[in-house]
């Protein structure tokens, strides 16, 4: 049993019984203070939640539960999930007293989402001077801390330094009459880029053009000296237009940037980089090995590892080293060869084996330092492929 987990264990009593909210409070502090040791109490407490325990569930159980839903999902069932969630949206609108509020120039019109400690809001400019919506974040009622509210200034100014098309910047910010303070993000309409490329049914070229536009964006935060740290479908929006936004550097970081800023420490354990989920390291190479998996999760459907989702439960070592994705789609069904605009698996495999398994295999090597020294790099060898040259992963 690790340190952080015993450390955990001890907590748990503690914690379980209290009010949501209190809980909340208590949690938001201690990933600011001790990360390693909220994210294993965390893990305790959404455990602890289910109605089954992980003994409970075999393997296979746990691993389909956290598979994303088939492409060939019943329209009836999605749009049973999309009337259930505007039921719940509506319901959140209606309790929450920011909606239909002013901040500063900006009315809140609903909520866009929630995040572990922030809430995100549709608002319009509402001051008579122009015309613009924006997409507003405060942080969560109920949760308010010094902590938090410094990590939300960070973000801000994290924020406001990133002038690129592919990034969602800052419009404006402010303190409300509380002393909280928020910010106004420039309103991204578009669909998470895993699945605006499943629903087009788009081929392996048309997806690495976006993987390209993912890179354009990220590589250029890392050339400001800013970190993302949780680069995944949700956080990369593509337009109408087939624009790729990067969204939500919400527990993003300068380089070297110290942990007192973290106060909403939340990274994505199936996109994490193995130095980051056991140790909490974090540097460009982390937000490349995200990079990387998205690219996996794009191109083949496949995680990087067999037992890349059980890692919670397994060492790192029992759950293996990453794989061609070529290779992963030995056992895979002809349906995700079907979303790639192919008619079966040995046709995908075929248009992933060699170069362009090499450059997904070499962003998610185990090691930080086997992987590209850059997300430049990255996407240099992802433009190789595309203009049939060779690429670096493979040189000799």
């Amino acid at each position: 049993m690790s340190d952080d987990l015993a450390r955990a264990l001890r907590l748990f009593d503690d914690y379980v019984d209290l009010p949501a909210p209190e809980r909340e409070r208590r949690l938001a502090a201690l990933a600011a203070s001790d990360p390693p040791l909220h994210a294993a109490l965390r893990a305790l407490l959404d455990a602890e939640s289910e109605d089954a325990g992980v003994l409970d569930r075999s393997p296979a159980q746990i691993v389909a539960e956290r598979q994303p839903p088939p492409a060939n999902a019943g329209a009836d069932a999605d749009r049973d999930d999309r009337d259930r969630d505007e039921d719940e949206d509506e319901d959140d609108d209606s309790a929450d007293l920011r909606v239909g509020a002013l901040l500063g120039p900006w009315r809140i019109d609903r909520i866009l989402g929630r995040g572990g400690m922030g809430t995100v809001y549709e608002a319009h400019r509402d001051d008579g001077q122009y015309q613009q919506r924006v997409a507003l974040k405060c942080i969560r009622s109920g949760l308010e801390s010094p902590e938090l509210a410094a990590a939300f200034r960070e973000e801000r100014n994290l924020l406001a330094r990133l002038d690129h098309p592919g990034i969602a910047g800052v419009v404006d910010g402010g303190i409300d009459e509380q002393g909280r303070p928020w910010f106004a993000l420039r309103r991204v309409e578009g669909e998470p880029i895993d699945q605006w490329c499943d629903r087009r049914a788009l081929g392996v070229g048309a997806r690495v053009d976006l993987l390209l536009q993912a890179c354009e964006a990220l590589a250029y935060a890392h050339a400001q000296g800013v970190l993302h740290r949780d680069i995944k479908p949700s956080n990369l929006l593509v337009t109408a237009q087939g624009r790729v936004q990067l969204l939500d550097f919400g527990i993003s970081t300068r380089f070297g940037g110290g942990e007192d800023a973290r106060a909403h420490l939340a990274i994505s354990p199936d996109y994490a980089a193995p130095e980051a989920r056991q140790h909490g390291t974090q540097g460009p190479a982390t937000d490349l090995y995200m990079l990387g998996v998205l690219s996996y999760r794009l191109l083949c459907g496949q995680w990087p590892t067999r037992l890349h989702s059980l890692r919670e439960l397994v060492p790192l070592a029992a759950a293996g080293a990453p794989e061609p994705m070529d290779r992963l789609l030995e056992d895979a069904d002809d349906a995700v060869a079907r979303r790639r605009g192919l008619d079966d698996v040995a046709a995908l495999q075929r248009a992933l084996a060699g170069d362009l398994a090499a450059v997904a295999l070499k962003a998610v090597a185990s090691k930080p330092q086997d992987r590209y020294p850059s997300v430049a790099e990255f996407a240099r060898d992802l433009r190789a492929w595309r203009s049939h040259r060779p690429v670096g992963a493979r040189r000799g």
